[in-house]
């Protein structure tokens, strides 16, 4: 039997036949369109809203208003092609009113399980469009204000290539209303027409059984015959072409909103003060040695309130009871029964306190010369004249040989006067007289912050700085502070307003280099006394005639730290034992009956942050080896092997179990035999072969304390600090300082907050994300965190002086406003919140909107008009103006497009301003039985 596929086979010797297939399955552009777009459908098909019973949910909702905030739970974008034109597809997503989970009924006049043949997401729609608790979103999406959906799909163009043709847009719609019936996923899309400023859209929803049409009308100006509800009534009635339109009953939303754009000059907050390029520096740091806290200085800006907008609603009417036409209006907003508020502020408005801090950081990244050393920043011409003076004493072999530290020079040609340079630095290196006053008030509760104590030295150096802006005045103070600093080392004088101790690892790097500076000069004065004692010994030693060599030796690398008994150091010589101190508890010696003594020993040597670092760097490279573990032991055991040397030099004849019972009590046990006399041992710990401190006390020998070398140096030390400090570079100093210069600015502003009578919780301040930010030295997001507060405060006073005013006209007879209601209320307006007024014209919010609306008009008024050009004008204190914007929403189920279709919902929203009028209507109409 032959095989009917034999003729499509070509045999390696058929050279003239040619294989083809033809495919005719190849999909268009406008297929692979639709295919796509299904599969984002479906994408999004699967997503739910949050819990309602969430608790971290926002809640609370006002009836008729919409939600508090902005409810958005879900918003994504993806690209699309369609044939050579990119789109945009865009879905969002917003939470509604928590409903029953049972599904309402919409459908009236039907009770068969066919009549809900649409999808539950199609049921979900019928229900936005005829909910009345939504009716007007504080911030959602322009098409879920005027259409009322709450889940929707948006196709918009590129820039490029707008939709401006009738027909596009029809094709676009088309296609998803394909792509919906072919995955039975139920969504309304829209696609944008025009250009993007003009929000102009038009949609579909295409259901199994019914179909929404999603249309817009919207001019720049107001037809005549179209300002008011009734001629809108007319349009929603023709829009429906309902067999039974006439008699179809129409359910109202109204809003009106009065706007307040201007404001007396008197009400706004102090203008700032002259900016920085035109204010001298001198006049700028003038109070320096007056001021009583030594904060950050800046001036309040004007109010950055744009508009005030009152809106009052009528959530749910009946067409049947408004008038409101050309002739006479019945809706009054003093008798709306719902108020509310809500307050635009200008976009751009400088917080002027955190502006001054951030000058700093923003030259430090602004600058190339961020990584040079300060001390190199100089004169042009002056530099000129060091080089060639350099190079021609190098040729003639003369002057002193070249430093490779940098050189701190003349600054002659800078602005910073020589008084203002003298007055800065006294002002820093003062020992303040009331620094501890106003600690509790201000710092109490920021331990957190890794700076330094207030108004001590560190506080005071590092906020000086934020007043200069270039770099040139920057480096020279820095340099005449460096040489004050050396000024103190050299002449051993303790840095004012420091804490003596050692430094503390809790405050910043600057603090704590200053802290082991403050260290080192009380190390060399203490040197300087004890090496005074010896040379008044010696020569009352040579005066009387003593002879003793042993004690006439250089005593240079002795170490003077520790004090003795002073009959020590007047010639008395010590012949069996050195540096007791005092009996411990009466013990005597394990071998002998000799008492034991607590030697003097040198102190732990102070260290910084960067200190430990290098020291824990120096251990981790020795590695693992044998040799580098002894060396890492002998290293951290040098304190250790001090000890034994002072104990044995006080204690001739000690062992090991001796210094165990002074230095680590715990390691020697002590036990009663069967007589009761009690016996001790070392512990496990001590007795283990190769024991560390074995083997350094074998090797130690009995060296008192002022023979010692020491194991501080601190010459050593307070030279390199002066040399890191001399070899600063800007981005240090910045480093160095922004941590104090944070957590001063947090000071001022937590303080101003409590002076508005806010806490750091009810303003969503948390300062351990300050804190945490700056202890990771992310000084950006700080700066960030802080200008966020700083402007939500600066808000909250221009509200608190606006109401302030108002509660002056409306009550003068009490002395303060009612802060218990307005602060919360202020609260909700600085987050940009539309907060309910309760009462409405009746309460005392409402009272107050009233008096700064009339008020202001009158104030306004008298403002731009001379006393001859006014007229008698009676303002109505009671009343408010008319309404800028007027809001409406036209809801009703009818049956369309013929009397036996299913009734269903039809919705319209109109909004009239004197620039604009727009109109948007959802249709819904049956597609089953027309």
């Amino acid at each position: 039997m032959e095989d009917s596929r034999s003729s499509d086979y070509q045999s390696p010797d058929d050279s003239d036949q040619v294989f083809e297939i033809t495919d005719f399955t190849t999909a268009t552009d406008w297929e692979r369109f639709i295919a796509d777009f299904e599969e984002v459908l479906r994408n999004w098909d699967t997503i739910q809203p949050p819990d309602a019973q969430d608790a971290s949910k926002p809640k609370g909702v006002i009836y008729g208003l919409g939600p508090i905030g902005d409810h958005l739970y879900y918003n994504e974008t993806v690209k699309l092609k369609f044939a050579k034109f990119v789109l945009i597809v865009s879905v969002y997503c917003y939470q509604g009113p928590d409903v029953d989970n049972k599904k309402e009924r919409l459908y009236t006049g039907r009770d068969t399980e066919s009549d809900l043949e649409d999808t539950d997401e199609n049921i979900k729609v019928f229900q936005d469009l005829m909910d009345f608790r939504y009716n007007f979103p504080n911030k959602a999406h322009c098409i879920y204000r005027w259409f009322g959906v709450k889940k929707f799909a948006v196709i918009s163009p590129m820039e490029d290539n707008l939709i401006t043709s009738e027909d596009r847009a029809k094709l676009l719609l088309s296609s998803a209303a394909i792509a919906m019936r072919n995955i039975n996923v139920y969504i309304p899309v829209f696609v944008q027409i025009h250009h993007p400023q003009r929000k102009f859209f038009h949609g579909i929803l295409e259901g199994s059984t019914s179909r929404i049409m999603f249309d817009m009308i919207h001019f720049r100006d107001i037809p005549e015959n179209y300002r008011y509800l009734s001629e809108l009534t007319k349009i929603f009635r023709e829009k429906i072409a309902s067999p039974l339109r006439e008699k179809v009953s129409i359910e109202l939303s109204v809003r009106f909103t009065h706007i307040i754009r201007e404001w007396p000059q008197e009400w706004l907050l102090p203008e700032p003060e002259a900016t920085e390029e035109s204010t001298d520096l001198e006049e700028r740091l003038y109070s320096l040695d007056k001021l009583p806290m030594p904060l950050i200085e800046y001036s309040s800006p004007s109010a950055p309130i744009e508009e005030l907008h009152l809106s009052t609603t009528w959530p749910k009417l009946s067409e049947e009871f408004i008038n409101d036409s050309p002739n006479h209006s019945n809706l009054n907003s003093m008798d709306a029964q719902y108020w509310s508020a809500r307050v635009l502020f200008r976009d751009r408005f400088t917080p002027n306190l955190i502006h001054s801090i951030s000058s700093l950081f923003i030259l430090e990244k602004s600058t190339k010369y961020a990584d040079q050393p300060l001390g190199k920043f100089t004169g042009l011409q002056e530099e000129k004249e060091i080089e060639a003076k350099a190079a021609l004493d190098k040729l003639a072999g003369v002057g002193p040989p070249t430093l490779t530290l940098p050189q701190f020079r003349n600054f002659s040609t800078w602005s910073l006067s020589e008084h203002l340079k003298c007055q800065i630095v006294d002002y820093i290196f003062t020992e303040p007289s009331q620094a501890n006053e106003p600690i509790n008030s201000l710092l109490k509760d920021y331990r957190g912050f890794k700076s330094c104590p207030y108004n001590n030295l560190t506080w005071r150096l590092s906020i000086i700085f934020h007043q200069f802006k270039d770099l040139n005045t920057i480096a020279y103070l820095w340099i005449e502070i460096v040489k004050k600093l050396r000024d103190h080392w050299e002449s051993m004088t303790d840095l004012p307003s420091l804490e003596p101790d050692s430094p503390n690892l809790g405050t910043c790097l600057l603090n704590q280099k200053l802290q082991m500076l403050n260290c080192c000069i009380q190390q060399k004065r203490k040197r300087e006394a004890i090496k005074a004692a010896l040379d008044t010994g010696k020569k009352n030693i040579k005066r009387t005639g003593d002879d003793n060599d042993g004690e006439e030796k250089d005593s240079e690398d002795e170490f003077f730290d520790a004090v003795e008994d002073e009959n020590e150091f007047e010639g008395k010589q010590v012949t069996t034992f050195e540096g007791r101190s005092h009996q411990l508890n009466d013990l005597t010696l394990v071998n002998s009956d000799e008492p034991l003594f607590v030697p003097i020993t040198q102190d732990p040597a102070p260290m910084t942050e960067d200190m430990m670092v290098e020291q824990v760097e120096i251990l981790a490279q020795l590695g693992t080896s044998s040799e580098g573990a002894a060396l890492r032991a002998r290293m951290q055991s040098a304190q250790l092997i001090s000890d034994m040397e002072a104990f044995k030099a006080a204690n001739p004849g000690a062992v090991l179990e001796d210094f165990v019972r002074w230095h680590s009590p715990r390691d020697f046990i002590t036990e009663s035999d069967e007589g009761g006399e009690s016996k001790g041992q070392l512990s496990a710990r001590m007795q283990t072969p190769g024991n560390m401190w074995r083997e350094v006390w074998e090797s130690a020998k009995p060296v008192a304390v002022v023979r010692q070398k020491l194991l501080f140096d601190y010459t050593k030390e307070a030279e390199k600090i002066l040399h890191s400090f001399e070899s600063l570079t800007l981005a240090g100093l910045v480093k160095y300082l922004a941590p104090c210069l944070i957590h001063c600015a947090t000071s001022q502003l937590c303080k101003r907050l409590q002076t508005i009578g806010y806490s750091e919780a009810t303003f969503g301040f948390n300062i351990n994300d300050l804190t945490g930010y700056c202890s990771t030295e992310d000084f950006d997001k700080c700066l960030n965190i802080l200008a966020n507060l700083e402007t939500r405060i600066i808000k909250a006073e221009s509200l608190k002086r606006l109401f302030t005013v108002a509660h002056n006209f409306y009550d003068a007879s009490e002395e303060t406003p009612n802060w218990n209601t307005l602060n919360p209320f202020i609260l909700g307006l600085i987050q940009e919140k539309e907060m309910e007024i309760s009462g409405g014209s009746k309460g005392y919010l409402g009272r107050l909107m009233i008096t700064l609306f009339t008020e202001s008009s009158q104030a306004l008024y008298e403002e731009k008009t001379t006393v001859g050009e006014r007229y008698s004008q009676a303002y109505d204190k009671s009343a408010l103006p008319k309404p800028i914007a007027k809001e409406y929403i036209l809801r009703s189920t009818c049956p369309r497009p013929s009397i036996t279709s299913k009734p269903l919902p039809q919705r319209m929203f109109a909004l009239i301003t004197p620039n604009e009028f727009r109109v948007s209507g959802a249709f819904s109409q049956d597609t089953l039985f027309r």
